[in-house]
């Protein structure tokens, strides 16, 4: 059967997916929109309206940002989640409900554009679906994404997960020259042909909201503090009006006016001029940002004027600024973590998504690394989708990645009295012998380069009565972020992250190690491997007996 992939870029505030589709369903009327839509969401009283179809409902009852809300550590920095977080309670959902509904509403509509377009031969295709999640996610939150697919009805089966960075990197370097990008940021280009990539430093864990996303706050903010009080009596739709102009107007235009040209000057000593002036005598004129707010009574003093607010170049800057020095001093953090490897390779910048997709972040960007190359691919906007696909078709030229945390277990050891204090000892009946719990086995160090063709196999051993009917056992998966691990669990920064159910009833009891105590009581003592294989954005686990696998293992986050 003809398979068919479909690619969906679940993101902040806007989601892509396979084509790159650009039709999407409005509250209006039908027109083409660009290759994302937003990542918004609505319950109104039997609909659920997502998307542009949410345009018109008010700010409060829509909810914004809420792919953060899967990864407690992300939302509490970016205002729409918090707003969100609120909504949960009201609608009785979850975080992972609400994704669900919004990837159902997105597959949904996938099909329904796909069957348009290929007729009676999409019946006839098998589906695979890729989703992207961030690659400084935890392990819980990336399986949350899988857990919300499955809500959208997409059988777990046909889910495959790749991380943003993965997926943009590989739609970048088969569009752009190879010859011409030897190494990059966070990549470094082993082979050309076929085409390798190798990690070659750890993802930015701090990284997570420094884009368009925050650059939508800043304006908000603006608004506010601009308008004071009057700000919460203007109605819902004179903002939106605001909010779609900034979106689809200023923000991607700004940098790219004449009078924004800042290769010479960065723009520090602009000040604000009347239309009529002359920027610096070459005949350009600062032509003010005019953004529409309807209905709203004109107030000279903040330059409000027959419904419109006018706004400056500075004022503009203003809020482009911190974002874009945020996003300044990760990229030289990884820079530098590349020159501490002991290694001076060419760099490339390559800047995607939304924010990628900037004039005024490319020109600082070129301004704060004048020795490195930056671009800005085609299609940036889209390209973790586009590259998602491509990972799907089966292209994935990631053959290394770093470990961003440490991944290990609980173990019990041999008490050594020189080693260990009496009071973490207990008594092992079965075996008749002291053990000291809670000691921990780390099978990836953090740093560490790993790969999807080295799986690490993580040593175990169960001991359990012979008539005992459930030949089951759990293993825990622990991580932690520290630079130096601890030997025991008892350190506040390691975690679980997720429990593993075995099965070992699945392997002939004659082949296990039978011993018989002291007391008569006969038991199995068996040793087996848990294989784990890290993926792009998820981890893989099965069940290896004497060197013979005995299927995958299901992971409880």
């Amino acid at each position: 059967m003809p398979r068919l992939i479909l690619g969906l870029d679940f993101g902040t505030t806007f989601s892509g997916e396979i084509e790159v589709i650009s039709t999407w369903p409005k509250s209006g009327n039908k027109q083409e929109t660009p290759g994302k839509v937003p990542t918004t969401l609505a319950y109104q009283e039997n609909r659920t309206l997502w998307g542009y179809q949410t345009a018109s409902l008010h700010p409060d009852t829509v909810f914004h940002g809420f792919k953060l809300l899967l990864d407690p550590s992300q939302h509490d920095q970016y205002q729409p989640a918090i707003r969100s977080q609120s909504l949960l309670k009201k609608y009785d959902k979850t975080a992972v409900d609400v994704a669900g509904d919004y990837l159902k509403c997105l597959v949904a509509h996938a099909k329904t554009v796909l069957q348009r377009r290929l007729g009676a031969a999409f019946e006839c295709m098998e589906l695979h679906y890729v989703l992207t999640v961030p690659a400084v996610w935890s392990d819980k939150a990336k399986d949350a994404t899988r857990v919300a697919g499955v809500k959208a009805g997409i059988p777990v089966s046909d889910i495959t997960m790749i991380s943003e960075p993965d997926a943009a990197a590989m739609y970048c370097l088969d569009t752009l020259q190879p010859e011409a990008i030897k190494d990059l940021i966070s990549y470094r280009v082993s082979r050309l042909y076929p085409l390798v990539l190798k990690e070659e430093t750890q993802g930015t864990a701090e990284g997570g909201i420094c884009g368009s996303a925050c650059l939508d706050s800043r304006f908000d903010e603006l608004l506010q503090e601009h308008l004071g009080e009057t700000y919460a009596e203007i109605p819902s739709i004179s903002l939106d009006t605001a909010r779609s102009y900034w979106d689809n107007d200023i923000k991607p235009s700004f940098g790219t006016r004449l009078y924004d040209d800042f290769d010479d000057n960065d723009g520090s000593d602009v000040t604000a001029k009347d239309e009529s002036e002359d920027d610096d005598g070459d005949g350009a004129t600062v032509v003010p940002y005019i953004v529409p707010l309807p209905g709203v009574q004109d107030d000279q003093a903040i330059f409000l004027k027959n419904n419109f607010l006018y706004l400056d170049w500075n004022q503009i800057q203003e809020i482009f600024d911190p974002v874009v020095d945020d996003v300044e001093r990760l990229v030289r953090g990884q820079v530098e973590s590349v020159a501490k490897n002991g290694k001076t390779p060419k760099v490339t910048i390559l800047l995607v998504g939304g924010f990628g997709s900037s004039e005024y972040l490319f020109r600082k960007l070129k301004k704060a690394f004048p020795n490195i190359l930056v671009m800005q691919p085609p299609n940036a906007w889209t390209a973790v989708v586009r590259g998602a696909v491509s990972h799907g078709i089966g292209s994935n030229p990631v053959s290394e990645r770093i470990a961003r945390r440490h991944y290990g277990i609980r173990v019990s050891i041999h008490y050594d009295p020189s080693r260990h204090h009496e009071s973490t000892r207990y008594w092992d009946s079965l075996r008749e012998e002291w053990m000291v719990t809670d000691a921990m086995a780390w099978y990836i160090k953090k740093g560490s380069a790993i790969s999807e063709d080295s799986p690490i196999s993580l040593t175990w051993s169960s001991n359990f009565l012979v008539d005992r009917e459930s030949k089951g056992t759990q293993i825990s998966l622990y991580v932690d972020h520290q630079d130096d691990a601890p030997g025991f669990l008892s350190s506040k920064d390691t975690f679980k992250v997720c429990t593993v159910d075995v099965d070992l009833g699945q392997i002939p009891s004659k082949l296990f190690e039978r011993k018989t105590n002291s007391q008569g009581k006969s038991y199995y003592k068996v040793k087996y491997d848990i294989r784990m294989t890290p993926k792009s954005a998820t981890i893989l686990f099965e069940l290896v007996f004497n060197g013979a696998t005995y299927g995958s293992l299901q992971a409880k986050y």
